[in-house]
């Protein structure tokens, strides 16, 4: 979820990222994030060339995107925990042609 602060803190600064600027983000934010935020955001908006002083704007955000990323990982956690289970209980049937529609419609509606 931080990692999506960078493109917001490049585009307010006036220079949005181009494609291979997400490529370089995802190459260098991810390994970064071994670390704590704290640590990367400020290593990441160096990397981008972009004013240090973005930081002071990430640190009031936490309080928002924190509590919904808390949200995002106990739904992940719960997803996970039912799939397996449904799996393990033969419960779990894939069918190609639901799962191509349903591709399809994540794709449609993702623009």
């Amino acid at each position: 979820m931080t990692l999506l602060f960078v493109p917001f803190a490049a585009w307010l600064a006036g220079g949005p990222l181009s494609a291979p600027g997400f490529v370089k983000l995802a190459a260098t934010g991810i390994p970064s994030y071994f670390a704590k935020a704290q640590v990367a955001l400020p290593f990441l908006l160096d990397v981008f060339k972009l004013p240090q002083d973005l930081f002071q704007l990430y640190i009031p955000t936490t309080i928002i995107t924190g509590k919904f990323d808390s949200m995002v990982t106990a739904m992940n956690l719960l997803v996970f925990a039912l799939l397996g289970a449904a799996a393990m209980g033969g419960f779990l049937q894939l069918r190609r042609r639901r799962v191509l529609t349903a591709a399809l419609a994540i794709l449609a509606v993702t623009p």
